[in-house]
């Protein structure tokens, strides 16, 4: 399951990217971080505000995956879903939000 969870991962916090270059999530220019240190560097540098902090928890889930700590991963995942939940209508606009939600509760129930 790691190697799934890292593709899966990746592949979605590319599809955060192009929500962000579509328009989907808007750039609040706040600068949040929930990287760990010693992460795998996702990119999230080139994101801005949300968009960032939701690649970085993505990432933090990459790495419990790998760690095999599949219960701290699902526990990131349902903080996710708050988050992206409270976004709904703000930062997110309805297509980025049912993006992240569908994709979030596959791989929590992957996991």
């Amino acid at each position: 399951m790691p190697s799934e969870c890292d593709t899966f991962i990746l592949d979605l916090i590319g599809q955060v990217r192009e929500a962000v270059a579509a328009g989907w999530i808007k750039h609040d220019l706040r600068e949040r971080s929930a990287q760990e240190p010693g992460a795998f560097d996702t990119g999230a540098p080139q994101l801005l505000g949300e968009a960032k902090t939701i690649a970085e928890k993505m990432n933090l889930v990459r790495i419990q995956c790998r760690k095999g700590r599949f219960s701290a991963a699902r526990e990131i995942l349902r903080g996710l879903l708050k988050d992206i939940a409270a976004l709904r209508g703000k930062t997110l606009n309805e297509e980025a939000y049912l993006l992240l939600k569908f994709n979030v509760e596959f791989l929590l129930e992957k996991l």
